[in-house]
This record gives C-alpha cells, sequence and structure tokens, in this order.
C-alpha cells in the first residue's frame, strides 16, 4: 500500500502537509454535508450513514495527528470508492428510473407509483456527488501519505512540550524600574543642591564694617 499511495501521490502538484490537509479538510466537510442530506431519503441511506460515520474517523485522525488513524483512513477511503460503484451498480439504474418504490422493498413486483420517486432521486443525487469527492479524496491522502502526514507520529509531533528541557524558552526582558517623582516635575528636572563650606564665615565686628551711621545733629531747643 506504501508503494501503491506514494504513486499516486506524486500525480499530486501539492508540495507541503499543511496545504494538502487543508484541502482534505474541506473535502471531508462537504462529505459530511452531503451525506446529511442524503440520509433524509426513506430508503437506501444506509450507505450514507457508513460514510458519515467514516468521515468523522477522518476528522478525528487529523485532529489527534495519528500516523496510524491516517493512514488507514487513507485504505478506508479506497474501500469506501469500491462500495460506492457496487451500490451505484446495483441501484443507481433503479432509483434514476423510479422503478424501485420506497415502501416495496424486497418484492418483486414493479413500481405502481412514482409518488416518491424524488427521494430517491435526489439520495442518487447525493451519493454521485460523493463519489466524485472521493476520487478527490484518494488523490489528497496518497499524496499526505507520501509526504508522511507531516511527520505525525515522530517523536513530539503532537506535543507543544516535547523537548522544552533542552531548548527552554527565552525569558522577557526585565522591565526598566519606575521611581516616585513629584507630579508635574520631569525625571531630569532634579538638580541636588552644590555642597557648601566645611566651616561657617566668621562673623565681622562692627568697626570693621564699611558701615557709618549719620552724625547726630544739635538737640532740641529748650
Amino acid at each position: 500500500m506504501d508503494v501503491i499511495a506514494r504513486s499516486i501521490g506524486g500525480f499530486v502538484p501539492i508540495y507541503d502537509y499543511q496545504t494538502a490537509k487543508e484541502y482534505a479538510e474541506l473535502l471531508l466537510n462537504a462529505q459530511v454535508v452531503v451525506s446529511v442530506f442524503g440520509a433524509l431519503s426513506w430508503a437506501f441511506g444506509g450507505i450514507n450513514m457508513i460514510t458519515f460515520g467514516f468521515t468523522l474517523f477522518a476528522i478525528v485522525a487529523l485532529e489527534a495527528g495519528s500516523d496510524r488513524l491516517l493512514r488507514m483512513y487513507t485504505i478506508f477511503v479506497t474501500g469506501m470508492w469500491i462500495m460506492d460503484v457496487v451500490w451505484l451498480a446495483l441501484w443507481g439504474t433503479h432509483l434514476h428510473k423510479a422503478s424501485v418504490p420506497w415502501y416495496n422493498m424486497g418484492l418483486s413486483e414493479p413500481s405502481t407509483t412514482d409518488k416518491f420517486a424524488t427521494v430517491p432521486k435526489f439520495l442518487l443525487a447525493m451519493q454521485s456527488i460523493t463519489f466524485i469527492i472521493r476520487h478527490l479524496q484518494i488523490l489528497l491522502w496518497s499524496k499526505m501519505w507520501d509526504l508522511d502526514f507531516g511527520g505525525a507520529g515522530g517523536p513530539g509531533a503532537n506535543d507543544p512540550y516535547h523537548n522544552m528541557e533542552a531548548h527552554p524558552p527565552i525569558p522577557p526582558p526585565a522591565a526598566p524600574v519606575q521611581y516616585a517623582h513629584t507630579p508635574g516635575v520631569g525625571d531630569d528636572s532634579y538638580v541636588p543642591p552644590s555642597a557648601g563650606p566645611a566651616n561657617p564665615p566668621a562673623m565681622t565686628s562692627p568697626a570693621a564694617s564699611p558701615y557709618k551711621p549719620p552724625a547726630s545733629g544739635p538737640g532740641p531747643a529748650q
């Protein structure tokens, strides 16, 4: 199976796993919608239940990133393609011509009414869309197999904490120290006072002072 998947995947012009995974998820979501609408039919809808179950299996495999589950679905999708071929070969013509009534399952009498013929025809349309999607799935999942599913299943492939001790995260830079300051005063506006003389200046005597009081005049007359 490995050789077959890699041979088929070599024809798909996709060269990275993430792109192939996005397309695969898109097809799986479309397959879910088609299966749900196809299950609205009164009869013949068992194949849609099977498709729906395998689609959920594939979605879980992609989310879990399990190499084993991804390879299993790649094999399953090939088996479901064969199942589609058999189902369409057995019931496709009858449903298209509405020759099998929905209420007369298992009996050999031909249909006497086409009143409910649109219900199985709608199922046939949904199953035809699923059959087309299946071809694209085989190509995409084979390509993902060829890309080894992005390294799924390797040591630490799905563990974000793998090898953390060998490569510890770089701590963030330390935040600058914030000092309290007076509001309205900038950080660089404060200038400390200059240091004064060690000894205070000596007090000078009045005689040495250059100030001379005015001379007193004669006293008042008696």
